[in-house]
């Protein structure tokens, strides 16, 4: 897990390597506590919207969502949008109607290394829920103590430690508190280091350098 602080230092060291993390398409914005609070109506942009029902896809649709019911589903410039509502975009998703976590309130990663080794790098599902201010509780697996401070801007329990996971989880009910804070924090963190146009960015700064350096 402490892979990319390695390679890193070893960059600062001797000025050979660059890090460039895979950025994330979706949006992190300031959005309220995503804790055990009423929410506000919540407007759903996805890139585009696959119907499981008619098995067609649309795009330019969008969902709004509100006490917790899908109230509707359609091409954007015909959804009536509250003044209060939280526009959330999600570059690059699909959206099933009738399937939303708008008003879960943690979203759980509980990944485990396989029995071959394997081990995910940073999930892009994860980072998609932290950037609209949802509490994250995951495992100390792969590259997500890269995304997530334990405590800070989310929750970090050992792979299978599922004991370690439920006592997290009933601290949470008993501290609402906790998920008020950790997920705007997680939104912040995601905008700061995972930004797909920022890493875009950094990387291609770095091409025009090398292409400016002379023979």
């Amino acid at each position: 897990m402490a892979f990319i602080r390695f390679i890193a230092q070893l960059s600062s060291a001797f000025g050979l390597l660059a890090v460039i993390i895979n950025g994330s398409g979706a949006q992190a914005q300031d959005t309220p506590a995503r804790g055990l609070q009423t929410n506000p109506p919540v407007l759903l942009v996805p890139n585009r919207i696959f119907d499981a029902i008619e098995g067609a896809s649309h795009e330019g649709w969008a969902v709004l969502v509100d006490s917790k019911e899908i109230k509707t589903v359609g091409p954007k410039s015909d959804v009536k949008v509250p003044t209060n509502a939280l526009i959330i975009d999600l570059p690059g998703m699909t959206l099933l109607p009738g399937l939303s976590d708008i008003h879960s309130h943690i979203f759980l990663h509980p990944s485990q290394t396989g029995r071959d080794g394997n081990q995910e790098g940073i999930p892009n599902s994860m980072l998609e829920a932290m950037a609209t201010g949802l509490p994250v509780f995951a495992t100390e697996h792969g590259g997500i103590p890269e995304a997530i401070e334990n405590g800070v801007s989310g929750l970090l329990v050992p792979e299978r430690d599922d004991e370690a996971l439920a006592r997290a989880l009933l601290n949470a009910a008993q501290d609402p508190g906790l998920l008020s804070r950790i997920g705007p924090t997680g939104a912040g963190a995601v905008r700061k280091k995972f930004d797909l146009q920022q890493q875009a960015q950094r990387l291609e700064e770095i091409y025009l350098r090398m292409i400016a350096k002379p023979n």
